[in-house]
């Protein structure tokens, strides 16, 4: 209105800025076409996307732009050959619509300006990443949240819905709806960003007329990323939920805890992952792991010799398996590797045994090398803790009174109650956690124990 000049500029500006060193450069890590062997996440199919986006709308020389989106695809598939077979985004589910249903919007942008020729949505492996947002669901707004993800998050439900469509998935149709009538979307439909409020008005019909259903999933096993969840019941969330991990020390948005685990009843939090803080300048730099939220001292896993987890891929899980049946669900991992030289761990296997509608088992069974005295397993909890007698602690969250049972000749408990000051944490959690230390008595170089959790009789 005000001057020609002033859309051409825009229009040189992204040529100049974006697109000239799109085309010419390999050497942004995010683009992974650089030859290394490298991590890859949210930042190459985020990314990516907008390219597509931003050359579908600009670019008008053929030419360039076939080349343009051909780059786009090779980048892409970097991010998709980065994901395990099983789908699982090590991220995080908060990281999710970032990284997986990111995924989606490129895919489907990408299936319509070539007219379906290019369409990628039968392939098990997109179809496993799409589904991964319902085996990390526990109940409400509560996700699986291991590495820098919050416990707490308002999932999208257009894109669920949406990305269930293309994948032929049911279950993430009927989520997407359960997310929409539970974010009222009657009165008021999000609008995010651009491409999905025009997502969200064109299919808000359609998905408020579907059936709504919570993904309330008995059981998953995603094997080679390591994770495992299982719950009393398909379809409630009554009963107990745990979840596990195993995998290695340098995945993205890593945090020390391999073996660590959470644990759920009647969808109220008992054990916990905290999460990350509000991202600052050690978050990502050489000082990461001197964040609390980072280490594994404040993870369900235990300190051993003294010595806490550490950073790397070789700290890794060894030994791991999943069984899962009708009536009880059962991790297994040796955890020992995830510890450095001056831990003077050889084993340290750890069980995490749902019996269905009974009860909730934690087992380690270790050798050491030596026995300093200073060994002792810790769990991060929200529940409000009394200690009734010794070998007997209650826990009550929301409406949920649970019992943790242990042998007090064997484990010494105490209580430490941990301070919330992060804005991002108090999204989930309250202003006071509490970190459960049991210490060990026993003073030789093996040993054995087991905790319980269930409902008091």
């Amino acid at each position: 209105k005000h001057s020609k000049l002033i859309a051409e500029r825009i229009r040189l500006e992204i040529h100049r800025r974006i697109l000239q060193p799109y085309y010419s450069r390999n050497d942004f890590w995010w683009m992974a076409l650089d030859g290394k062997k490298r991590m890859v996440n949210n930042w190459n199919v985020w990314l990516n996307y907008n390219m597509l986006t931003t050359i579908l709308l600009v670019e008008d020389d053929p030419s360039r732009r076939i080349d343009g989106i051909y780059k786009t695809m090779r980048s892409v598939d970097q991010f998709i050959n980065y994901y395990k077979e099983d789908g699982a985004c090590e991220e995080g589910p908060a990281y999710w619509s970032h990284a997986g249903g990111m995924l989606y919007n490129y895919l489907s942008m990408l299936n319509l300006v070539t007219n379906h020729q290019v369409d990628l949505f039968d392939k098990p492996l997109i179809k496993n990443i799409a589904t991964y947002i319902c085996k990390a669901y526990i109940d409400s707004t509560w996700f699986l949240n291991y590495a820098d993800a919050s416990a707490k998050i308002q999932a999208n439900a257009g894109l669920i819905y949406s990305f269930g469509m293309s994948v032929k998935e049911p279950v993430m149709q009927q989520f997407g709806a359960w997310l929409a009538k539970d974010q009222h979307w009657e009165q008021q439909l999000p609008i995010q960003n651009m491409y999905d409020g025009f997502r969200n008005l064109f299919t808000a019909k359609e998905v408020l007329s579907n059936k709504a259903a919570q993904p309330f999933i008995a059981g998953a096993w995603m094997e080679q990323t390591g994770i495992a969840v299982a719950r009393d019941e398909a379809g409630a969330a009554n009963g107990f939920y745990f979840s596990a991990l195993a995998g290695h020390n340098d995945e993205s948005h890593n945090h020390n805890d391999v073996g660590t685990c959470v644990l759920f009843h009647d969808g109220h939090p008992l054990l916990i992952d905290l999460g990350n803080e509000t991202y600052n300048s050690k978050t990502f730099g050489p000082e990461r792991y001197g964040i609390w939220t980072m280490r594994s001292a404040f993870h369900n896993v235990p300190l051993i010799n003294g010595a806490e987890q550490q950073a790397g891929a070789s700290y890794a899980a060894r030994d791991v398996s999943f069984q899962d049946d009708t009536r009880t669900a059962v991790f297994k991992l040796d955890m020992a590797a995830a510890y450095p030289v001056n831990a003077d761990v050889n084993k340290w296997e750890r069980s995490y045994s749902l019996r269905r509608h009974h009860s909730f088992t934690i087992s380690d069974k270790y050798s050491l090398k030596a026995n300093h005295g200073s060994s002792a397993l810790h769990f991060m909890t929200t529940g409000i803790i009394e200690k009734k007698k010794e070998g007997l602690l209650q826990f009550v969250s929301g409406s949920s009174t649970i019992t943790m049972e242990y042998d007090s000749k064997l484990l010494e408990a105490g209580i430490e109650p941990i301070r919330i000051t992060d804005k991002k944490l108090l999204e989930s959690w309250p202003a006071q956690c509490f970190r459960i230390v049991l210490r060990l008595r026993n003073t030789k170089t093996s040993g054995s124990h087991h905790i319980v959790f269930r409902k008091p009789s």
